[in-house]
This record gives C-alpha cells, sequence and structure tokens, in this order.
C-alpha cells in the first residue's frame, strides 16, 4: 500500500461506518492540566444508575424490535465505549506527532580568571541568556503526522468492526430466539393435539376398543413432548442470557418472546470479490500496512541529521551586550547501531502487515463462499419443506388419525406420523433462526445490500 492510499483508507472506514444508525460520540474537550481523569465505573455502579424508564421497554409481552435492540447495543456496549475512547486518544495524538521539541533555555558564565568577578569590567566576562530550538529534518515532522493519522485510522476501523461483529452477534441471537418462541408455540399447539388424541385413545378404551398400549403410549409420547419443551425453554434461557450479555443489561431483565423477523434481503451476487475489499478485517489490516508504511518512512528520515539553533544575549554589566547566534548539526556516530536497526526493523514490520493484509482478504473472500454456498442450500431445504414435507406430513397425521378413529388403524401409525409432524414444523422454525443468523453473518462482512428485500427466495 502506497503512502498516497491513506484518504482511501480513511474513505473506507468511514464507509463501513456509514450503516450504523449512531456513530462514536465526539471525543470530550480535553482535561485541564494536573487534573484527575474520570473514575471507572464498576458493574455494579452502572446497573444502579440504570433508567428505569428505559428498561420498561423489556417488561411488554413481546421483546423489542431488533432495530431497537442494535441500537441499545451500541449505546451501552462496554467494548465499543473502550474502543471509542482509543479512537479518540489516537486522534488527539495526531497535532502532537508534527510539533516540535519544546525550545531550551540556556544560561552560562563567562568569566576572566577565577580569582576575582569580572562581569561588567572585563569585555570578555559576561553571563549569557540564550534559547534553542531542535529542528528535525525537512519532512520528518510531516512524516510522524501522517504515521500518527494511520494509527487514528486504524484504531476507527478497529470500532467500526468490532460494531458490525456486536450488530451480527446481536441479530444471530435474535434469530434463534426467534426460532425457540416458534418451537415453544409449536410444542404448545401440539399439546393441544396430544389432549384430543388422549381423550380418544380414552374413550375407546373404555368401550374395549383399544388396547392399554395405546393408552400408554399416548401418556409416553405426552410425558416425552412435556421433556422436549423444558429443553427449548432452557436452550431459549441461554440465548437470552447472551443476549443481555450483549446489549449490557442488568441481570434478570426479561427477554420476551420474539414473534416474527424482518424480511431478508438477497445476499450480493458478488460477495466474495466485495468481502475481499471491504469486509472490516480486511480494511483493519489495510490501515496497519499504511500505518506500517508509514513507520518504515520515519524511520528513513531518523538517519537523516537533525538540526538546532540557538541565540544569545551575553550580559556585561555597563558594557554593550554581546550577541551570538548558534546553528548546530547532528553528528551521526551511533547510526549503525541504532537507526539502521531500527529501519530494518520497521521494514521487517511492513513485510508482515502486507502478508497479514493478504491473509484477511483470502480469509474474507473464502469465508463470503462458504456463506453464500451455505444461504443456497438453506433456501433449498426451506423450499423443500414448504413445498413437500410440512403438506405431507400433515396429510400423513390426519389420515393415520382418521384411520384410528373409525378403527381401521393402528395407533402406533398415529404416534409416528405426530411425531414425524413435530419435528418437520420445529426444523422449519430452526431453518428461518438459522437463515437469519447467515444473513447477519454477510452483513458483518460487507454491509447492508440495497438489493431488492425477498424473504425466502434463492439468490
Amino acid at each position: 500500500m502506497h503512502p498516497d492510499r491513506f484518504p482511501a483508507a480513511l474513505w473506507l472506514a468511514l464507509l463501513l461506518a456509514a450503516p450504523a444508525a449512531a456513530r462514536p460520540a465526539a471525543p470530550q474537550p480535553p482535561a485541564p492540566p494536573g487534573a484527575e481523569p474520570p473514575p471507572a465505573r464498576s458493574h455494579q455502579e452502572m446497573e444502579a444508575r440504570e433508567d428505569p424508564a428505559a428498561m420498561l421497554e423489556f417488561r411488554g409481552e413481546e421483546a423489542p424490535s431488533l432495530e431497537r435492540l442494535l441500537e441499545l447495543a451500541r449505546e451501552r456496549s462496554p467494548r465499543l465505549e473502550e474502543l471509542r475512547a482509543r479512537a479518540a486518544a489516537a486522534q488527539e495524538r495526531v497535532a502532537p506527532a508534527a510539533a516540535l521539541a519544546d525550545p531550551t533555555l540556556e544560561t552560562r558564565l563567562v568569566n576572566e580568571g577565577v580569582e576575582e568577578w569580572r562581569v561588567g569590567s572585563d569585555p570578555n566576562s559576561m553571563v549569557e541568556v540564550g534559547v534553542r530550538q531542535e529542528l528535525p529534518w525537512p519532512g520528518t515532522r510531516g512524516a510522524r503526522r501522517g504515521e500518527a493519522e494511520a494509527a487514528a485510522a486504524a484504531a476507527e476501523v478497529e470500532l467500526v468492526a468490532a460494531e458490525r461483529e456486536l450488530e451480527r452477534d446481536v441479530t444471530a441471537s435474535y434469530g434463534r430466539l426467534h426460532a425457540f418462541d416458534q418451537e415453544v408455540r409449536l410444542l404448545d399447539e401440539a399439546h393441544e393435539l396430544l389432549d384430543l388424541l388422549t381423550a380418544t385413545v380414552a374413550s375407546r378404551y373404555s368401550v374395549g376398543a383399544a388396547d392399554q398400549e395405546a393408552l400408554v403410549k399416548v401418556g409416553l409420547m405426552q410425558s416425552r413432548h412435556d421433556v422436549r419443551r423444558e429443553e427449548v425453554l432452557r436452550e431459549r434461557d441461554e440465548m437470552a442470557a447472551r443476549l443481555r450479555g450483549l446489549l449490557a443489561l442488568p441481570a434478570g431483565t426479561p427477554i420476551r418472546q420474539v414473534p416474527r423477523l424482518e424480511p431478508l434481503a438477497l445476499p450480493p451476487a458478488d460477495l466474495a470479490a466485495l468481502a475481499a475489499t471491504v469486509a472490516p478485517a480486511v480494511v483493519a489490516r489495510q490501515a496497519r500496512t499504511l500505518e506500517a508504511e508509514r513507520r518504515v518512512a520515519v524511520a528513513r528520515l531518523a538517519l537523516r541529521p537533525d538540526f538546532s539553533v540557538s541565540g544569545a544575549a551575553g550580559l556585561r554589566g555597563a558594557l554593550d551586550p554581546m550577541i551570538s547566534l548558534g546553528f548546530g548539526v547532528e553528528l551521526p556516530f551511533w547510526r549503525r547501531s541504532r537507526q539502521l536497526p531500527l529501519l530494518r526493523a520497521a521494514e521487517q514490520e511492513l513485510a508482515a502487515a502486507r502478508a497479514a493484509e493478504h491473509d484477511a482478504s483470502n480469509t474474507a473472500s473464502a469465508d463470503a463462499e462458504g456463506l453464500l454456498a451455505s444461504w443456497r442450500r438453506l433456501a433449498r431445504q426451506i423450499e423443500l419443506y414448504d413445498q413437500g414435507v410440512l403438506p405431507q406430513t400433515s396429510a400423513a397425521l390426519e389420515a393415520a388419525r382418521s384411520a384410528f378413529v373409525a378403527a381401521r388403524g393402528d395407533f402406533s401409525a398415529v404416534i409416528e406420523d405426530y411425531t414425524l409432524w413435530l419435528e418437520a414444523r420445529t426444523e422449519r422454525a430452526r431453518l428461518d433462526g438459522e437463515r437469519f443468523a447467515l444473513r447477519a453473518e454477510m452483513t458483518a462482512l460487507v454491509g447492508p445490500d440495497p438489493s431488492p428485500v425477498v424473504e425466502g427466495a434463492r439468490p
């Protein structure tokens, strides 16, 4: 990456940040010199200061919308707060990087002889007061500023990457919660069907039209049904706890049901090519490569000598003052043991940064290809369920139930078809959650896509 690419890297950082609804807060004005830094807030203190009104939206029958949860995650995340502060700190280092060193005030006594004070009586004796200013080689200050700007851009990209990861995790958790809620709903509806089957079996058993095995089997099915429902609720509780952690919510904040999911946009066909260039991990590596290039430029300029200028006034009492001006050049006596090793180290770091950038691009492209393949397979699975498995299991269960009621079929067939019916619908609900999480992974790689919104369509 050439140093002239810095504006492009910064533009990419801003581009990555554009989809976020809320950007990092502006840096606070610097504290006065000597002021104490703000005290760190503990987790308990943060929970104690929670606004009850802000938590009220979690008390309803449904969970807040995904858009609202993403907004809360960006506002409340301690990780993002940390990276915002680091990005602001890196930006504050830009101006000092190009500043000159403070001048040095110098005083000197020139006295002819050591036996008596001669200042004022001897023209060669005086008290000098002067100032010395160090001046780096031309271009060094600009190179140092460029390195600090690259470091600030890298910190900003890391913040954007963390935002993307947080949004991905929140979105995936939201989708899986929906799948769990759908499975619980299906289990509750299936429980009503089991109650009807139980009543039918009990009625037929009372008149001798069914054996005891059928009665035991339907009871066993109800018990297994209850066990499965508790298992789903356990998994949902774990996912709700994970979402609470992502949102930095107080312990015990309820995560209500997620009754519906937003329609999904089709992924871009060139997802792999986009990911290879604009994925946050790739842009972060590009920013680090740029920083390494600027560091090499600074190390090369360090081989050049620095300068110094000075001026002084010699006070001689009643005699006229003496004026002296000076110019100094640094002697590079230790360049071979100091500056040259540092330059070689910077060049090796640049080589490592370029290799890491290439690796990140390859990894992002491969990940995108895998996501796109999974999307196609999931879309095909959903199509097969909707067009084949779901209607077929419904028809099979209804036929088996009707045959049993009419005393033409075996109850084992009813149990088997009921199991297939329930498994098909719970698996279909899980596929929705997986597809939602998969689309969140794609968005984390390349950002929101302006494709038409078509839910369930195949790319």
